[in-house]
C-alpha cells in the first residue's frame, strides 16, 4: 500500500541514498553523467530540508521508496521543491498518486509551482500530464530550469 508520512531524522540516510540513486539514474540516462540538484547526495542537506520544509517519505508497504518536500510561499501558494522515487518503482503511477496525495493535503493551496531541469523529458512530461503549465525558464548558467505552475 502506498502512503506518505513526515520524514524523520532517522530516515535521512535512506532518503539520501534513494535521492542519489534516482537523480543519478535520470542524469546518466539523459546526460551521460551523474548529477542532481544541490545537496541531493548529502545526508546533512536532507536533514536541513526536514527542518525548513514539509518533507515526506514515500512508503510502499512501509518501505521507503522515495521522498517529496513542499515549501509554503504564501497561505494559498505552495512549491513542490523536489520529488524522487527509486528507479525500480518509477513508471508505475506512484509519482502521480503521491502528487495527488500532497495536493489534497494542502486544501488552502490555490497555486502550486515547481521547477525541473529542461534536459529531462521524463519529468517535464510528468508535470504536464498532471496539469502543470510551463510558465518560463530560469538560466542558472550551468543548467536551465523549466518553471511550472498549476492553479487549482
Amino acid at each position: 500500500m502506498l502512503t506518505i508520512s513526515k520524514a524523520l531524522t532517522e530516515d535521512a540516510e535512506a532518503l539520501t541514498s534513494i535521492s542519489t540513486t534516482s537523480f543519478n539514474h535520470d542524469s546518466k540516462t539523459y546526460l551521460g553523467k551523474e548529477i542532481g540538484p544541490y545537496g541531493y547526495n548529502l545526508v546533512e542537506w536532507h536533514l536541513d530540508r526536514m527542518d525548513k520544509s514539509d518533507y515526506y517519505k514515500i512508503l510502499n508497504d512501509n518501505n521507503i521508496i522515495g521522498g517529496i518536500y513542499v515549501s509554503k510561499v504564501s497561505d494559498s501558494h505552495y512549491q513542490l521543491q523536489c520529488i524522487f522515487i527509486h528507479p525500480q518503482y518509477q513508471n508505475k503511477k506512484i509519482g502521480t498518486k503521491v502528487i495527488d496525495m500532497i495536493e489534497e493535503s494542502y486544501p488552502s493551496a490555490e497555486k502550486w509551482t515547481l521547477d525541473t531541469p529542461s534536459w529531462n523529458p521524463r519529468t517535464n512530461n510528468f508535470y504536464k500530464k498532471l496539469g502543470y503549465t510551463k510558465i518560463g525558464e530560469e538560466d542558472l548558467k550551468f543548467l536551465i530550469l523549466n518553471l511550472y505552475e498549476k492553479v487549482v
